[in-house]
């Protein structure tokens, strides 16, 4: 599947795409025009030119690239265009919040693949002080910090310092420079790329012995009325869940499926 088939870049976004949603009607309000590129037959595939990126670039525009792929997939929809084609034909409808997020990908991938560099929120990794200061916060409360994830797993957002730490035996979400070590009521045995979207936990965490979906601060422990017993590469996109989870079969078995957006797709 490939979201630049007959899209342009700079302005990967269509022209019938906007921050209020797919437009459908000539009285809703007028769409974005010149300079986002318009749709022609000609553009270079995707697979082709990352080859060109340096490795930290064309590592940042795969996951852009992977959610892009993800969102057209929760829509039915090959690319950009097919999805504008399938809302102007009524067959899917586009949520503000949803158009508007993947505008912002598009947008990023698309610089990402003419210049060749990343984004200043993606270069600046947080200062060695901030480690510093999260250690010895924590520290201070009796949490006895044993060891630090990569540094470019972290991020500081206003100026704390969001992760995951290891205290004692176990890997702890850091969000805004506090430990979480529960959610939902439930205690926190273990993390995996965490994130702070919204000032919430995101991200990959394990709580009675299952790894489970964490989006805005919350466990997700079903998906279509089955339970989840395992997840993978879980993302936050437009406030639903984006990624791999192994699902419980009736018999005791498991299924593994790609949900997009909140929905099994695969």
């Amino acid at each position: 599947m490939n979201p630049f088939k007959n899209v342009n870049s700079p302005g990967l976004r269509p022209s019938s795409l906007n921050e209020r949603g797919i437009v459908i009607q000539q009285s809703e309000p007028s769409l974005v025009k010149g300079g986002r590129g318009e749709l022609t037959p000609n553009d270079t595939g995707y697979e082709t030119r990352r080859q060109d990126l340096k490795p930290e670039v064309r590592d940042y525009a795969d996951k852009l690239y992977a959610e892009i792929q993800a969102f057209y997939g929760a829509y039915g929809a090959n690319n950009a265009a097919d999805l504008y084609a399938r809302a102007k034909a009524g067959k899917v409808k586009v949520p503000k919040e949803n158009a508007k997020e993947l505008l912002r990908l598009l947008d990023a991938l698309g610089l990402a693949l003419d210049k060749n560099e990343l984004p200043p929120d993606a270069q600046e990794l947080p200062p060695p002080e901030a480690f510093e200061s999260l250690v010895a916060h924590l520290e201070a409360s009796g949490k006895k910090v044993t060891a630090l994830d990569e540094w470019e797993k972290y991020e500081l957002i206003g100026g704390k310092l969001n992760g995951r730490v290891r205290v004692g035996g176990r890997w702890l979400p850091a969000i805004n420079g506090e430990l979480v070590g529960e959610i939902g009521g439930r205690e926190i045995a273990g993390c995996r790329d965490v994130r702070n979207v919204g000032g919430k936990l995101n991200g990959e965490i394990k709580v009675g012995g299952r790894w489970l979906p964490a989006i805005n601060g919350e466990l997700v422990g079903e998906i279509g009325g089955r339970e989840i017993e395992h997840c993978d590469d879980v993302r936050n996109v437009g406030g639903s869940l984006c990624g791999q989870v192994a699902i419980k079969r009736p018999d005791g078995g498991k299924e593994d499926h790609r949900v997009v957006l909140g929905k099994i797709v695969e």
